[in-house]
């Protein structure tokens, strides 16, 4: 019993990453119609960056989060603006061959500047295990859960509680209308866009101390559009629960079959979805 429940909570800790970095998808793809192929490489950056904040620069952990995370954010911004928004009127493939090269020249900006060699950012409050009801946890652990139920419940309340935000999902809902109602359709997806990107840097600052942040770390986006795949393709509620339920599958196949078959059964899984329920768990569109 005991063994069932740590990897059920593992796989919360790690469920949570995934389903941060695919809310920032959905929002994405419902605000501009488009997947971000340089999400995961976004993730990288805010790894790298609360490293270079934290250990070079001695910032405490938490600045160097809300530091990070606001950096990250605006170079959404900068690459919504650059790459983008000028070539979005041409045609759809152009956009995700840019998106594509952009991951590609973050990538190198990773191995140029930090090197091919795996780094860890220090676990803010210490690596000792919590004993708790028989259950090791690693603080971190909790530290990602508490956060990321808090950036979820922060972007709940500023959807559904303030104007801006009832306006941003008016734009993902229905962008036509939206601009007829005299919302300012541009603004809000160069809004959403650097908050979707705010949130994988989020992810990827909140995963540093667990795992060792490399230029090609992006490829867990793979596992991201996963959970969107199984909660449902513009569903935040499904990436969310999505995202949660992979990272528990994903630990209970490494637990109790193997670490080697784990990716292979997770996205047999995916395919089973897509054939059963092409729409996803949670779809609403």
């Amino acid at each position: 019993m005991v063994i069932i429940l740590q990897l059920l909570f593992n796989g919360i800790a790690t469920g949570a990453i995934y389903s941060l970095i695919a809310l920032g998808l959905v929002m994405i793809l419902r605000a501009l119609d488009l997947i971000n192929f340089a999400h995961g490489d976004l993730v990288m950056v805010g790894g790298f960056l609360a490293i270079t904040l934290n250990v070079s620069l001695g910032l405490p952990f938490p600045l160097a989060f809300f530091a990070a995370v606001l950096s990250v954010g605006a170079l959404g911004l900068l690459i919504e603006r650059l790459c983008i928004r000028t070539i979005k009127g041409t045609s759809l493939m152009n956009v995700i061959t840019s998106t594509i090269g952009v991951g590609l020249i973050l990538q190198t900006w990773g191995l140029v500047i930090y090197g091919g060699e795996a780094i860890r950012l220090p676990h803010p409050v210490g690596e000792e295990f919590l004993n708790v009801f028989g259950l090791k946890i690693v603080p971190q652990q909790l530290i990602i859960i508490s956060v990321t139920l808090v950036l979820m419940l922060v972007l709940q309340a500023f959807f559904y509680l303030t104007r801006l935000g009832t306006a941003m999902r008016a734009v993902m809902n229905d962008r036509e209308t939206a601009s007829l109602m005299g919302i300012n359709v541009q603004f809000m997806t160069v809004l959403t866009f650097g908050i979707s990107i705010a949130l994988g840097g989020a992810a990827g600052v909140l995963v540093a101390p667990m795992t060792f942040v490399t230029f090609n770390m992006g490829i867990i986006v793979i596992k991201a559009f996963a959970a969107l795949i199984l909660g449902g393709m513009f569903s935040f509620g499904g990436a969310i629960v999505g995202g949660v339920l992979l990272g528990v599958f994903e630990n209970f196949v490494r637990g109790f079959v193997s670490s080697a078959y784990g990716d292979t059964l997770i996205y047999t899984l995916i395919i089973l979805v897509l054939i059963l329920k092409p729409e996803g768990l949670f779809a609403t569109k």
